[in-house]
C-alpha cells in the first residue's frame, strides 16, 4: 500500500514539473538543430532551460540555431506525424521512448512505429541523433515489484532500436535502455528529478557528457 502511495505521490510532482518545464529555444546561426520527441527533449525536470539537454547542446554549439519542437508524453507513432511536416534540417535530436514502454505498448506494433519513425526523420536531418531514456527499472519511482518488470521491458524496446538504427548510415543512436550499470540505481536520487522519473540538472548533464564520449559528428559539438 505504501508503495502504491508513494508512486501517486511521484505522479503528481511529475505532473506539476511538467506544467512549470519550459523549454529552450534559440534562433541564431548555423547549424540548425531540431529537437523532436517527448518530454525528455522539452527539459523536463531541470531548473531552467539552460540545464536541459537542448541547452546543454547550444552551449556547445554557440553559433546554432535550436528548435524545439518536443512535446509533452508523446508516443513514436505520434511523433512521426510531426517530423514529417517539418522541413529538412542539418541535425535532428530525438529523445523518445519512454511512453510507448511506460504505457505498455505492443512490441510489434513499437518495432513498426520505430522502423517509420526513423525512415522518416533520416530524411529530415542529414543527421540523426535518437536518444533513449534510461531505463525505466531503475526508477524508484515505481513500486519494488514493478522495477523488473520494467527494467525487462526497457531492454527489449531498446534492443529493438538497436536493430532498427542500424538500417540508416545517418542515424546514430544513444541507447541508454540497454544500460546495465547498477550502479545507476545508486545515484539515481542524485540525477533525477523530484519525480523521480525525469532527469535532474545532474542528470541532464549525464546524458550530454555520455553523447560526448559516444556520438562523434562533424558539425556538431557534445
Amino acid at each position: 500500500m505504501a508503495s502504491f502511495v508513494l508512486f501517486a505521490v511521484y505522479i503528481i510532482r511529475s505532473i506539476r514539473l511538467t506544467k512549470y518545464a519550459k523549454k529552450f529555444l534559440r534562433y541564431s546561426g548555423s547549424p540548425i538543430i531540431a529537437f523532436f520527441g517527448d518530454s525528455t527533449g522539452y527539459g523536463v525536470g531541470a531548473s531552467c532551460p539552460e540545464k536541459s539537454l537542448a541547452g546543454l547542446v547550444a552551449q556547445a554549439n554557440p553559433r546554432s540555431t535550436i528548435i524545439n519542437d518536443c512535446k509533452n508524453g508523446l508516443y513514436v507513432k505520434q511523433l512521426i506525424k510531426i517530423i514529417n511536416k517539418r522541413r529538412v534540417f542539418d541535425f535532428l535530436i530525438i529523445c523518445c521512448g519512454g511512453i510507448d514502454i511506460l504505457k505498455l505498448r505492443k512490441y510489434s506494433n513499437f518495432q513498426k512505429d520505430i522502423r517509420e519513425l526513423l525512415a522518416v526523420a533520416s530524411k529530415k536531418g542529414d543527421k540523426v541523433i535518437l536518444i533513449t531514456p534510461i531505463n525505466l527499472g531503475f526508477s524508484l519511482a515505481f513500486p519494488w515489484f514493478l522495477r523488473g518488470f520494467y527494467r525487462n521491458r526497457s531492454r527489449k524496446i531498446g534492443l529493438i532500436i538497436k536493430k532498427e538504427s542500424k538500417k540508416f548510415s545517418n542515424v546514430f543512436v544513444l541507447n541508454n535502455l540497454l544500460l546495465e550499470d547498477t550502479n545507476t540505481i545508486k545515484s539515481w536520487k542524485a540525477f533525477s528529478a523530484l519525480d523521480r522519473i525525469h532527469p535532474s540538472d545532474i542528470g541532464y548533464a549525464w546524458v550530454f557528457k555520455k553523447l560526448k564520449a559516444k556520438i562523434k559528428i562533424e558539425g556538431i559539438n557534445f
